[in-house]
């Protein structure tokens, strides 16, 4: 009986706590404060651009210097079908884009991520929650769900390799109340509580981007299509306004990676931290990339 004591006491402390662990699956970190946690992450750096819902760059200019066609065609068609554009920027960025990533106002979050391999982080541009009704569009046809507390975000899951990096993009709902659970340990040896809101992914909508570290991954919507999944993911209502986001992100290489990939001399001390995505758009290429664009 004194042993079930202290452990309905340790799971009274850890509740008091919220979930701990040594090493979770998502490491988010800020820009300017960064380190590897450990060797067997891979990492990207993220930024969030808003731009007002009807903005003609973000709705149509942009698009011209990405290249969309690194995706299937069933699969760019089954996005668009569902609020959402991808694509790769190659190489030398926009004058324009430069600036929505160097400006303060427009620029409103940025951060390096770094996830172990077979692990996801979820990403969610509006913190904002709420209940909503969201079309699905599979198959070619409209699916109705209904969420309460909702928000609608992507799972990243990345890997790596010395030229790389693999990025696998799964839209997702996470929606209700958190649900805490004590569960053991991989090893068996201990205890861990685990704080988490239920969640849908779709996986036939999940895409992958596979970028160099001269390329710039790109996640847009269509600001015309209101109840689809990229609408609710990237589209914000705030004071009387409707704003749209993209999400504009690069390769980290590794430690040990840094002195190829950035091009550095080779009698320069390897770097410890890669510079900003917003300082390595003005970079020049690292290879010689062909890639064709999109009408």
């Amino acid at each position: 009986m004194r042993g079930l004591g202290y452990l309905l006491a340790a799971v009274g402390l850890l509740t008091g706590l919220g979930c701990l662990s040594t090493l979770p699956d998502q490491i988010p970190a800020t820009w300017k404060s960064w380190s590897w946690p450990a060797e067997d992450l891979v990492a990207v750096e993220a930024a969030v651009v808003r731009l007002p819902l009807q903005d003609s760059f973000a709705n149509r200019t942009l698009w011209r210097e990405v290249d969309e066609l690194v995706l299937p065609l069933d699969k760019r068609l089954a996005l668009e079908a569902n609020g959402l554009r991808t694509g790769i920027v190659s190489g030398n960025v926009s004058a324009d884009l430069q600036r929505l990533l160097t400006g303060k106002e427009s620029c409103v979050a940025c951060r390096r991520v770094a996830v172990r391999p077979g692990g996801a982080y979820f990403l969610a541009v509006i913190q904002q929650q709420r209940d909503l009704t969201l079309h699905l569009v599979e198959q070619g046809e409209v699916v109705e769900q209904q969420f309460e507390q909702a928000q609608c975000g992507f799972l990243w899951r990345l890997s790596s390799d010395d030229d790389f990096t693999q990025v696998q993009c799964e839209p997702c709902v996470r929606h209700g109340r958190p649900v805490r659970l004590l569960q053991p340990t991989e090893d068996g040896s201990d205890w861990d509580l685990q704080s988490a809101r239920p969640q849908k992914g779709f996986a036939a909508l999940a895409w992958e981007l596979k970028i160099s570290s001269a390329e710039y991954g790109v996640v847009g919507c269509l600001a015309e299509r209101e109840q689809s999944f990229g609408y609710h993911s990237l589209v914000e209502l705030a004071d009387g306004a409707a704003f749209q986001h993209l999400v504009i992100f690069r390769r980290v290489p590794r430690i040990g990676e840094a002195s190829a990939s950035l091009m550095r001399p080779p009698s320069r001390s390897p770097l410890k931290e890669p510079p900003p995505l917003a300082q390595q758009t003005a970079s020049p290429p690292r290879l010689p990339l062909t890639r064709g664009q999109s009408p």
